[in-house]
């Protein structure tokens, strides 16, 4: 009887505490993914400064001498694409696309622009302000 009673306590503080669990999980890798574009961002502007004369063209996430890596997080499990677009001499267009493998494949795409303005949305929808 006892033993019933310590298994269904240990029942109910799983079925409380694993969300709770997820979400902070969940949380870490949006921040990882986050953190990814800001860091992309500042070679970037290294990359812009470099050049003469000052130009985003030619920066690469790809082939034998890319800029940064193109996946998010930088270390352990990868949980989102990177990709450089809207890529012109003077502005840039960055974004972290949820890879479709990953349990973050419902999240948001994070974008971050060379003016730093930063900006989500999910699938196809209007790109919204911030990042949530």
């Amino acid at each position: 009887m006892e033993l019933m009673i310590v298994v269904a306590i240990v029942g109910i503080l799983a079925a409380i505490a694993y969300p709770s669990y997820v979400d902070q999980v969940n949380k870490v890798r949006r921040t990882d993914a986050q953190t990814a574009l800001i860091e992309l961002a500042a070679r970037l502007q290294e990359f812009y400064i470099d050049q003469t004369p000052p130009t985003y063209i030619g920066a690469s996430l790809e082939g034998d001498n890319p800029i940064f890596p193109n996946e998010a997080p930088l270390d352990g499990t990868k949980h989102y694409d990177l990709r450089l677009t809207g890529q012109t001499a003077t502005t840039f267009n960055i974004q972290a696309i949820p890879k479709p493998t990953s349990p973050m494949n419902s999240d948001f795409t994070y974008i971050l622009n060379a003016r730093g303005v930063k900006q989500h949305n999910k699938g196809s929808s209007t790109a919204q302000d911030g990042w949530p």
